[in-house]
C-alpha cells in the first residue's frame, strides 16, 4: 500500500489527472473487500477501489464524478442549481426562462447506467455487494455465493 500511495502521489505531482486514476483503478477487486464504515462509500471491492473512490469524492468536481458514474443528478449541489436563477435590478431572483423568450425544453428520455435491483435484498456475507433474488434465495453476482440455497 505504501508503494501504491507513493506512485499515485508522484503521478499527481507530475500531472497525471486524478480522473485518469479513477477511471483505471475504480472497481479493482481483491481481498479484503466488503462493507466499509464510510457513509458515502458503503462497499468496496478492494482497498485500492475504496481509496480511489474516496479521493474522487473529495477532490473531483461534481461533473467529473457524474461522468465517471460516482454521482447522480439527484446529488447535484445546490450552488449548481443557482445557475438557473438570474438576479434582476431589484436583487429579486427570477427564473431565467421567465425573463427571456426561451422555447420550452424538449423532453428526452435518459437511460441510466445504474442497475435497478431489489432494495430489500441483503448484502453478500462474503464480499458485501448487493445480492439478487434467485428463486426463494439470493445470489451474489460478484462472487457467486448464496444465502444458503444450493
Amino acid at each position: 500500500m505504501d508503494s501504491f500511495a507513493i506512485s499515485v502521489s508522484h503521478g499527481l505531482q507530475y500531472g497525471v489527472p486524478l480522473k485518469s486514476y479513477v477511471k483505471t483503478l475504480r472497481g479493482t477487486s481483491f481481498a479484503p473487500a466488503g462493507i466499509t464504515d464510510d457513509v458515502e462509500i458503503r462497499t468496496a471491492s478492494s482497498i485500492t477501489d475504496y481509496i480511489i473512490r474516496r479521493l474522487a469524492l473529495d477532490y473531483l468536481s461534481f461533473d467529473d464524478r457524474l461522468e465517471l458514474g460516482l454521482a447522480s443528478l439527484d446529488d447535484m449541489p445546490d450552488m449548481q442549481t443557482s445557475l438557473l436563477v438570474e438576479k434582476t435590478t431589484d436583487d429579486q431572483p427570477t427564473q431565467a426562462s421567465q425573463q427571456s423568450e426561451v422555447p420550452a425544453p424538449v423532453e428526452t428520455s435518459v437511460k441510466t447506467s445504474t442497475k435497478s435491483g431489489d432494495d430489500t435484498a441483503p448484502l453478500c456475507y462474503s464480499c458485501g455487494n448487493q445480492t439478487q433474488r434467485s428463486g426463494s434465495c439470493y445470489v451474489c453476482t460478484s462472487c457467486g455465493s448464496t444465502t444458503g440455497c444450493s
